[in-house]
């Protein structure tokens, strides 16, 4: 193998010669599948990464100039492509981690009507509030607008904004206390 194969004056890659990327082929396939795999730890997905490579090469031969190092220009797409790999690998394990030990409480119907009921609790006690502590407090917990915000929003100091979601949270530490245990129960097993 040429440790420094460039593209020759016929054109090793050229655009309409399949015999020029045959020779690259034949030539680095296995040196960078071996390359592949120390960097992947798996022959097949080092195949996979190598094969895409050349792909691309074939893809792209019009962009190649004929002064390009070859041999360099293929260790560093396999580098990359292997490292890609890896990267994709990390969060395709770490997203299955996340599904394996996350449970809905939907996978649960006793947790779902728990719940529920918990939803229409609290539903229940921000209808019995006035309008205007209502709005304050879903601006404040449903769409995750800060005192002063609201403030702002409603021409009302932060201290009245204060006021309100006070008033809300008390009622519903009254109104949930029963609940407490279930609550609890239901965080730990998300």
């Amino acid at each position: 193998m040429n440790k420094n194969l460039h593209i020759d004056e016929e054109g090793l890659v050229s655009r309409d010669k399949m015999s020029g990327h045959e020779i690259l082929f034949r030539n680095y396939f296995k040196p960078l599948v071996v390359y592949a795999t120390r960097i992947i730890g798996d022959a097949n997905e080092a195949e996979d990464v190598v094969q895409e490579v050349f792909l691309n090469l074939w893809n792209t031969r019009s962009d190649i100039s004929k002064d390009d190092d070859m041999t360099s220009y293929l260790f560093v797409a396999v580098k990359n492509g292997c490292l890609k790999k890896v990267r994709h690998e990390k969060v395709k394990h770490r997203y299955e981690n996340y599904m394996k030990y996350s449970v809905s409480p939907t996978d649960n119907p006793h947790h779902y009507m728990m719940l529920k009921e918990i939803e229409q609790c609290i539903d229940e006690t921000l209808e019995g509030m006035p309008q205007r502590t209502q709005d304050i407090f879903l601006l404040s917990r449903y769409e995750k607008k800060k005192y002063k915000e609201i403030a702002v929003k409603m021409d009302i100091s932060i201290k009245t904004v204060e006021l309100h979601i006070g008033k809300v949270l008390a009622a519903l530490r009254d109104k949930l206390k029963h609940y407490l245990t279930v609550i609890l129960i239901l965080m730990m097993n998300l």
